[in-house]
This record gives C-alpha cells, structure tokens and sequence, in this order.
C-alpha cells in the first residue's frame, strides 16, 4: 500500500491518485476541447481529494494530459505527477519530447 509521508503515513495514496491513459487516435482539430476537457477532469478530481496524476508514456495524449497536470500544479503545489515510462530512458526517443521538461516533473 502506498501511503502519503506528510499526513504521517495514515493516509492511502491510492484513493488520492488518479492516471490518464490514451492513444494518439484522436482527431487533432479537437485539441483544444480535450484540453479544456482534461482541466476539467483534473480540478474535479482534486476537489474530490486526488493529488497524485499519473500520465502513461510519451504519446501526444500523455502530453496533453502532462501539460494539464503540470497547469494544475502552478495552481495547487499540492499536486503531483507521475510520468509512467515502460524504460528508464523513454524520454529520449522522443524527439518532441524536450528533456528540460522532463526533469521539471
């Protein structure tokens, strides 16, 4: 079980996490309704208690969703994000993926 060291260890991380999981199958001229659609899912959540936002891989999805948690977090410095990557260098086969991004989360 996961637990948050700043509540002591009394607190069950896993009701606070939430992930985003999705493929590059969306149609690119609604972008920005995913976007708002993703702000949206990610204040609801944290008015419901989640802090900790997983985002799968490094798929145009995952940085959609990257860059909102990353959005929420300016706001809230109480949320956090999880990059998930199958490898421990994922990052760097990604040429759209910017490595000074990837060290600030």
């Amino acid at each position: 079980m996961m637990t948050d060291e700043n509540s002591g260890g009394k607190q069950n991380l896993k009701s606070k996490t939430a992930f985003f999981i999705g493929d590059d199958q969306f149609n690119r001229s609604k972008v920005n309704s995913l976007k708002m659609g993703l702000d949206k899912a990610i204040s609801a959540l944290i008015k419901k208690g989640v802090v900790c936002f997983g985002c799968a891989s490094l798929s145009d999805f995952g940085l959609l969703a990257r860059q909102a948690v990353m959005n929420a977090r300016a706001v809230n410095p109480a949320v956090k994000l999880i990059l998930v990557l199958p490898f421990s260098h994922q990052y760097r086969i990604y040429a759209r993926f910017e490595s000074h991004d990837f060290e600030s989360i």
